[in-house]
């Protein structure tokens, strides 16, 4: 670059807003010492230059750099550590052991399955999530990366099924219908629909009136039976509304019921016909007779 061409730029702060040589980011992260952003985006330079090394030199002034109450900004470079080690370095378990005595344990173990995942290094990924449920077996976050890996990633649904069984004996009650209706809608989604189907009936034969998992069992029942490629309409027609009509059996109290029949009568809008928008009506308006006379006694 010529001197004039250069002088032009350092007066434009050119430099500020597209860096572009070494002393432009050594001018911003003068100014920006703080910011993870910068530091990345040097590193990334050194990267596209093919000189691994200073990008992780580059790392370490930023991790060094950046005040030790800067939690968040510290966390992004070190994910940034672990991308670029698993993309173009090989030191990312030795960088991963470093990251987890640095930063919280759990969020670097999750941060390094996502990682792996997305570079669609899947056995890594397992090994990762082995580990994690060592350490924290308490963890609904934890137990759901697994299950999400076997399903979504790894199409291994018989391990996602004994992974669940494992999980519902060492994690704390108050989580295990959390986690089994995650498993549910992944067997919708990913393996098997009647599995699925088992897993929300089993929550609702001990917890009949729990709102939340009525709306996801129908929500999913209501995606798999009017799936566009389905050739048996009238079938999934009859499937959904047979959920709907043990859903309207239930002893809620109205506001939820409510929300039941609004549910029905909007897919009755989108699948069904005039005549079956009119029995969902009809329905609704009975309820309301029943609640009136039980109120006036």
């Amino acid at each position: 670059m010529k001197i004039r061409e250069l002088e032009d730029r350092i007066a434009d702060k050119e430099w500020m807003r597209n860096p572009n040589s070494v002393m432009d980011f050594e001018r911003l992260v003068v100014t920006n010492s703080r910011s993870s952003a910068v530091w990345i985006a040097y590193m990334a330079f050194y990267i596209n230059s093919g000189d691994i090394e200073m990008a992780r030199k580059t790392v370490k002034r930023g991790l060094k750099a950046i005040d030790f109450r800067e939690m968040a900004e510290k966390m992004n470079l070190w994910v940034a550590y672990l991308n670029m080690e698993c993309i173009y370095g090989d030191k990312v378990m030795e960088i991963f052991k470093q990251a987890i005595q640095y930063n919280d344990s759990k969020s670097i173990h999750l941060k390094m399955i996502n990682i792996f995942v997305n570079n669609n290094q899947l056995e890594k990924a397992k090994e990762i999530c082995e580990k994690a449920i060592k350490k924290f077996h308490k963890s609904k976050k934890v137990w759901l990366s697994y299950l999400r890996l076997l399903y979504e990633n790894m199409k291994d649904f018989e391990a996602g099924r004994q992974l669940h069984k494992v999980c519902i004996t060492r994690i704390p009650q108050r989580k295990r219908i959390l986690i089994t209706s995650s498993t549910a809608l992944l067997e919708y989604k990913h393996g098997s629909p009647e599995m699925g189907k088992m897993y929300f009936e089993n929550i609702l034969l001990e917890n009949p009136k729990r709102m939340d998992i009525w709306n996801q069992y129908l929500t999913a029942h209501i995606k798999l039976n009017m799936d566009e490629s389905k050739t048996q309409k009238s079938e999934g027609l009859k499937n959904v509304r047979n959920l709907f009509d043990r859903a309207i059996t239930l002893d809620l109290k109205p506001k939820k019921m409510k929300i039941i029949f609004s549910k029905w009568l909007e897919f009755e809008c989108a699948y069904g016909t005039e005549k079956s928008k009119e029995s969902v009506q009809k329905k609704a308006l009975k309820y309301v007779e029943y609640i009136e006379k039980k109120l006036n006694g």
